[in-house]
C-alpha cells in the first residue's frame, strides 16, 4: 500500500511521517529499496529528528525529478526535522 502510494503519486515532493527508523514496523526503507529509489540523506545529526531521510524517486512520465522527504513519526522530532 505504501509502495503503491509513493510510486503513483503525481507530486514532485512526497512527504511522509513515521517509519523512517530501523524498527520492525518501519517500512519506508524497504519501500524505497523496492522502488529502486536512492537514499540521498539517511539520518541527520539532529536530536530529536535524526531518523529523517531524503530519497530520489523515479521520474514522472514527462521526466520531472521527484523526491521523498521522510520525517520521523514523533511529532516533536518531525517539527525539528522540518525546521532543519
Amino acid at each position: 500500500e505504501l509502495r503503491e502510494a509513493v510510486a503513483h503519486s503525481p507530486a514532485d515532493v512526497v512527504i511522509t511521517t513515521g517509519s523512517t527508523a530501523a524498527g520492525p514496523v518501519d517500512f519506508l526503507h524497504e519501500t524505497l529499496w523496492l522502488l529502486e529509489a536512492p537514499l540521498i540523506v539517511d539520518s541527520v545529526s539532529v536530536r530529536p529528528g535524526h531518523p529523517m531521510l531524503l530519497a530520489g524517486l523515479p521520474a514522472t512520465a514527462d521526466g520531472r525529478t521527484r523526491r521523498l522527504v521522510g520525517l520521523p513519526g514523533n511529532p516533536l522530532a518531525a517539527v525539528a526535522g522540518t525546521a532543519t
